[in-house]
């Protein structure tokens, strides 16, 4: 073992304060997965990157929390499901349309987190749920972190969505969403 790996302490499992620090555009790159022809496939991913309240107790630094997600906003996509988890409400068409994914950087949210052990026998903090923030609580902001740099891409894909229903995204208080 190396001495880097012996010195990794994943994030804590448990229900934990967090906000979002970074989302790193991956590019497209090849999955474990085949197309139904047998050919290698190949997704555009994400990575979203969340710091803890808690923190490592030998670096003093919090514990950072990250989750790759296909960059799609389809109806069945996990990164919708996780998004609208973490905003308590479904998209609106309207808000679908327009959606910035860097729009989550700095919004706070609670995440829950639970441990996996990989191939070689090291541990990982593994994040399970996304869900807004603790009402009441002081927002946590960002604390040394310096954002990835960005990987060009090409033109993002874009979602078919329904026609625009303005009374549906008038239902919500939009001062209780955080994005």
């Amino acid at each position: 073992v190396k001495e880097s790996e012996q010195k990794y302490e994943p994030a804590p499992p448990g229900l934990h304060r967090a906000v979002c620090v970074d989302v790193e555009d991956l590019g497209t790159i090849q999955t474990p997965f085949k197309n139904k022809d047998g050919s290698d496939k190949y997704q555009h991913k994400v990575c979203i990157v969340w710091q803890t309240e808690a923190k490592n107790r030998e670096t003093k630094e919090r514990f950072q929390v990250r989750s790759w997600y296909t960059a799609t906003l389809g109806e069945e996509s996990n990164l919708r499901k996780a998004l609208e988890s973490w905003r308590g409400r479904p998209f609106s068409s309207a808000e679908l349309g327009g959606f910035d994914l860097e729009t989550v950087i700095g919004v706070n949210c609670q995440i829950n987190v639970t441990h996996k052990k990989t191939a070689n026998g090291r541990v990982r903090a593994v994040l399970t749920a996304i869900v807004p923030p603790d009402k009441g609580k002081p927002k946590l902001v960002p604390e040394n972190y310096k954002r990835a740099e960005k990987k060009p891409e090409p033109e993002p894909e874009t979602y078919n969505v329904d026609p625009i229903d303005e009374g549906e995204a008038a239902q919500y208080d939009d001062d209780s969403t955080p994005f």
